[in-house]
């Protein structure tokens, strides 16, 4: 197990006997033949069922790409998604099942979201009192996997239906369907928005359904096993996105953010580079992020956002987000509106 102050894909920290058992009792069942499952894996059949073993982000993302080449149709994260709430996340079933409120729930499934889904990095904003977004992000990569976001969100809309059958949803994903609209919209609880400024799951609560603080010894012993599974450290990008959090807005520079890791600015440099990442990019993503919660979810107006965002003046704000996304913020907003009508209860 790592123990410097953050993680790199090639650290072995995602519990094999979990979610790859998973995706085993999942392909075994399909008939898939579990050598050419396990390919380049690190993993191999004999050792199961892999207790104690532990294998790396490329290679959980090498077992999900064989998965799905493997499997018979186009469905396989689906299926995945709807396998791993049954047997596959461990103590997480456990602390689903230890709380009432969904809100709860859901703060919880942030914290310990490399268990739900080691690829993604998962962030809970309140827009508003009667409002929750869950916004993904990649853990150590450039782009989000598409196949661990599929499955991640599958899961998601089964814990939310099992609080709230009627409790409506919407699905936000910055890719297109394709030719296979039909599975998202038989597999997830909701109406789904594809092309979206961002990957994530929008949905009403009550606002008198607050967190709530579980005293049952069956929490406190779900939340010691989840704790015990985390790893000692987030990835590189997850730690940096942090630091930058830390500096209000993130104005931040590289050689400031290289002192808090304790590493050079060569090193950093040269670690992101390995995940397709820039320092850049990291700033400009922290940066988008909060401007989109600011400006979509929040309807700030362009030039509160840019005042919140630490802007000098909003002139300076809609050039940058016109870089980082190629639309304006009002076409953005305007685009957005038209995409995502009212949620109702």
């Amino acid at each position: 197990m790592k123990t410097s102050c953050y993680l790199v894909a090639s650290d072995k920290v995602i519990p094999a006997w979990l979610q790859p058992v998973a995706i085993l009792d999942l392909c075994a069942a399909r008939g898939i033949n579990t050598n050419e499952l396990l390919l380049n894996t690190a993993l191999f059949a004999s050792d199961l069922p892999f207790t104690g073993r532990y294998i790396s982000l490329l290679q959980f993302q090498q077992l999900l790409r064989n998965a799905n080449r493997l499997w018979p149709g186009a469905d396989f994260p689906f299926q995945l998604g709807h396998q791993l709430l049954q047997h596959g996340l461990g103590p997480i079933s456990a602390l689903v099942d230890s709380y009432s409120e969904l809100p709860t729930v859901l703060t919880l499934l942030c914290d310990y979201s490399v268990l739900l889904s080691p690829a993604l990095a998962m962030r809970l904003v309140r827009p508003a009192p009667n409002e929750i977004l869950i916004m993904f992000k990649p853990s150590a990569f450039a782009s989000v996997d598409g196949l661990a976001l599929v499955a991640a969100i599958t899961t998601l809309a089964s814990i939310i239906k099992r609080f709230s059958g009627l409790r409506e949803a919407r699905y936000f994903f910055r890719s297109s369907a394709g030719e296979h609209r039909e599975h998202f919209i038989a597999h997830l609880n909701g109406s789904c928005c594809f092309l979206a400024p961002f990957d994530g799951v929008r949905l009403l609560v009550d606002e008198a359904e607050k967190e709530s603080v579980s005293n049952s010894v069956r929490s406190q012993v779900a939340i010691a096993d989840c704790e015990a599974l985390l790893p000692n450290a987030p990835y590189l990008s997850e730690r940096l996105q942090k630091i930058l959090a830390s500096e209000g807005g993130g104005h931040s520079d590289l050689s400031a953010c290289s002192v808090k890791l304790g590493i050079s600015q060569a090193t950093l440099k040269r670690r992101l580079r390995e995940h397709g990442l820039s320092f850049q990019q990291q700033l400009d993503q922290y940066q988008l992020e909060l401007a989109l919660i600011e400006l979509l979810l929040k309807r700030t107006s362009v030039d509160d956002a840019a005042a919140r965002l630490n802007f000098h003046d909003s002139s300076n704000f809609r050039r940058a987000f016109k870089r980082w996304t190629g639309l304006s913020p009002s076409l953005m907003k305007a685009n957005f509106n038209d995409l995502m009508p009212p949620l109702v209860k």
